[in-house]
């Protein structure tokens, strides 16, 4: 398909993004109901305009989550030394830590569901040159899609887990 220019064809790779986002974090969202009964979707259906910070919430004995679900369909979890999640999010993470609310990463690669939690002992950012923490920030993001670099954390792979 011919597109008219750049903007048409980022566009367009943007909406479908979106809903193939949208299809894998509501099959998700059913695996971990199995965990947490009570796991509510955030996202509404202007999903395209109305990004909500993180794709789900729940409780579970008394304590509180926050779920996001990324989708790397075209990559093992460790093809590359980390994977990322946008910095806006985890800087939220943090500060709905000191809330007590937890908050859970979940990346759907092609090698199964892998998840970070973020946690007191390991909230402070290191440096990618020495690799003194879990993750580090930097910039990145879909170039597939058109996305300029933006701040993004990488978690290193090794501090990921295999979800069930």
């Amino acid at each position: 398909m011919q597109y008219k220019n750049s903007y048409t064809k980022y566009k367009k790779l943007q909406t479908e993004n979106v809903k193939f986002g949208t299809t894998k974090e509501a099959s998700w969202i059913d695996v971990l109901r199995q965990e947490y009964p009570n796991i509510k979707s955030t996202n509404t259906e202007k999903k395209e305009i109305d990004f909500s910070l993180f794709d789900a919430t729940a409780t579970k004995n008394g304590q509180k989550f926050n779920f996001e679900l990324k989708s790397r369909e075209d990559i093992n979890h460790n093809s590359f030394p980390s994977i990322m999640v946008g910095a806006n999010k985890l800087k939220e993470a943090k500060k709905q830590l000191e809330n007590d609310v937890k908050t859970i990463f979940f990346w759907d690669c092609k090698d199964g569901l892998y998840y970070w939690e973020i946690t007191n002992e390991n909230k402070e950012d290191g440096s990618w040159f020495f690799n003194d923490s879990e993750y580090y920030i930097g910039e990145g993001g879909n170039s597939k899609i058109g996305q300029e670099p933006a701040p993004v954390a990488y978690i290193w792979n090794n501090y990921l887990k295999k979800y069930n």
